[in-house]
């Protein structure tokens, strides 16, 4: 069970902090009576939700989603029942008599230990967990909203160069760019831009113009993306977000703000994280609250059709290889100083001095041969 639940919540992007809580929360949902029908995932009364673990937690990761705004951050790093309690604001569990059926319900405190002495013990959820790998570009957070409501382009650009310690101010992006009040008009404008000022880089843009993109693209776009961010340079990806694929927040991000139909940006790609197959990106985006935000990838990968997106084609810099130890006799005898030492010493033990018995090369043609 424990297995299958995890599978669910990588699926739907519940983050890993979340999950000790949440098996807790699984098992106290079953033993409670009036049960909460909404979330329950052991708990299958609510009309509309299929009766399957998968449509269980998806109903669990939509609410804990709307209900971040009135629960606040998850406390990662809070106490069990600190936790618990937050979970406890999330299904509303808050000791009222009943609940909206008019089931008796258990007091909050109770409700809130029966979590805690539910939850599994943490070694349970590092040997289910598996692999976390995950990379994040440091880029000044002050500088993501943009100046206009057209200059999106140039923030995105402002922000990519901001973590390469490049300041520029966005009203010299959007001259530079070509931006309008209609926008950018394409990635590849933006591409000049870092070209010129992170030659290095090697910038490069890619267009989707196959709406979905094809499989092979779509793991182009994860390795260009990856290799981009490994070698320390953020991504600007040219987004289309229609009111059905608004971007949805993952790994306990608050969905950003979208609305007003079709919505026409460009964002910045500074981070990714791959959590054993699930994979999801960081987004500065400069349009919308919280302007910065994980998603999934297969969502961002929806996102850029057909438009266009441009990475840093350079290699990530290899790790340096430890070099081989050297002998300390050796580095002290190869130092110039103590050499001239050591012809001192060997003038001062030469042939004048009786115990000296020469071998052919001396010490001394010895010490310089090195």
């Amino acid at each position: 069970m424990n297995t299958a639940l995890i599978n669910a919540f990588r699926k739907y992007g519940i983050d890993r902090s979340m999950w000790r809580m949440l098996l807790g929360f699984a098992v106290a949902e079953g033993n409670n009576p009036s049960g909460n029908p909404t979330l329950g995932f052991v708990d299958y009364q609510l009309p509309g939700i299929g009766t399957d673990l998968d449509s269980h937690v998806k109903a669990l990761a939509d609410q804990l989603q709307y209900r971040l705004p009135v629960a606040g951050p998850f406390p990662a790093s809070g106490t069990e029942y600190d936790q618990a309690k937050w979970m406890a604001v999330v299904v509303g569990q808050v000791g009222s008599p009943s609940d909206w059926q008019g089931n008796a319900q258990p007091s909050q405190a109770h409700y809130i230990n029966s979590i805690v002495t539910n939850m599994p013990a943490q070694s349970e959820i590092d040997a289910l967990g598996g692999k976390l790998v995950e990379k994040l570009l440091d880029y000044d957070r002050s500088i993501v909203p943009q100046e206009t409501g057209y200059w999106c382009g140039p923030a995105a650009t402002q922000v990519v160069l901001n973590t390469r310690g490049v300041v520029r101010a966005e009203t010299d992006l959007a001259r530079r760019i070509g931006t309008t009040t209609n926008g950018t008009n394409y990635v590849g404008l933006i591409e000049a831009v870092l070209d010129t000022e992170l030659p290095d880089a090697w910038y490069t843009s890619v267009y989707l113009e196959q709406d979905p993109p094809t499989a092979v693209q779509k793991e182009a776009l994860w390795n260009n993306l990856v290799n981009s961010i490994n070698a320390g340079y953020g991504v600007v990806m040219n987004w289309v977000a229609p009111p059905s694929n608004y971007p949805r927040g993952v790994n306990g991000s608050v969905s950003p703000r979208y609305g007003g139909g079709t919505v026409y940006h460009y964002v910045a790609c500074m981070g990714y994280r791959e959590d054993g197959g699930f994979r999801s990106v960081w987004i500065a985006d400069s349009g919308f609250q919280p302007q910065g935000y994980w998603i999934s990838f297969d969502q961002c990968a929806t996102l850029i059709p057909p438009k266009g997106y441009c990475f840093a084609a350079v290699p990530a810099p290899k790790p340096e290889e430890p070099k081989p130890p050297q002998d300390d006799f050796e580095k002290w005898m190869k130092s110039r100083t103590d050499r001239e030492l050591i012809e001192w010493l060997v003038e001062q033990m030469g042939p004048g001095n009786p115990d000296w018995k020469s071998r052919g090369d001396t010490l001394r043609d010895k010490v310089w041969s090195l």
